[in-house]
């Protein structure tokens, strides 16, 4: 992203990390938010509703997904997942709420939507639930057929998640605790490992990282780190394979 108003471009700072000792972290907790904006709504309540949406009007069903899941913990805390969606009128729709994981279909419950402002249903789940490589939420009228006449905006879905890469990248946070933050990131398919600091997204800090810092794991590689935690501090990091031709990215 551009610098904040008023500052300069500049290089990347560069830091160091020790590698973990003693019990590593053994989860952490994830965030998504997704978003697509693939149909237009025409005539909207007011000038400040969205006009952009998963759906049109007349849709029979519509589903978003969160691709990929990034290692849910199976013994985690429960998931929270958020659905935003709109009427599109103020008569009652009947509605069913599905979540669809492989082979596996989640009841979220039936809904009677009227409103033609935003709505936000919420959800609590097992783990369990989301138990793969990825999952969709399903809308549709309820009996199923009809269409939805609703307007389906976006998800937003929290769970947590082993320190293990997916597509051999993983962004990750270690908690608000405060003191030394041992972490061990597995699944790297090479030794080209590269990570990042994000906890201010504006500016970046490059990790240079040591050769105790990078642990052959079996078949695969596996990042090893250790950052030390303030008070009021959250400290977020990008770890990637393949550092040298893939790099930061956007």
């Amino acid at each position: 992203s551009a610098p904040e108003t008023g500052q300069p471009w500049a290089r990347m700072e560069t830091t160091v990390l020790p590698a973990a000792t003693g019990t590593p972290l053994g989860s952490y907790r994830r965030s998504e938010h997704v978003e697509e904006q693939e149909a237009f709504r025409e005539n909207p309540p007011n000038v400040d509703a969205d006009r952009l949406y998963y759906n049109t009007r007349r849709a029979r069903e519509v589903t978003a997904s969160i691709n990929p899941l990034y290692a849910p913990d199976p013994l985690g805390a429960d998931v929270q997942l958020q659905v935003g969606i709109t009427g599109f009128a103020t008569i009652s729709r009947s509605l069913r709420f599905e979540l669809l994981t492989g082979s596996t279909t989640t009841l979220l419950e039936d809904y009677e939507l009227a409103s033609m402002g935003e709505v936000v249903r919420t959800h609590s789940l097992p783990p369990a639930s989301i138990d793969g490589p990825s999952t969709r939420v399903r809308v549709v009228s309820n009996p199923e057929g009809g269409s939805i006449y609703s307007f389906l905006n976006w998800l937003k879905i929290s769970y947590d998640a082993l320190f293990q890469v997916t597509n051999n990248r993983l962004d990750f946070q270690v908690g608000s605790e405060i003191g030394a933050r041992p972490v061990e990131v597995t699944g790297f398919t090479d030794a080209d490992l590269g990570l990042y600091e994000i906890t201010n997204p504006r500016q970046p800090r490059l990790v240079q990282l040591g050769a105790a810092n990078v642990v052959q794991d079996g078949t695969t590689w596996k990042l090893s780190v250790m950052p030390d935690q303030a008070l009021g501090e959250e400290r977020s990091f990008f770890a990637v394979g393949d550092a040298s031709g893939s790099g930061l990215e956007e």
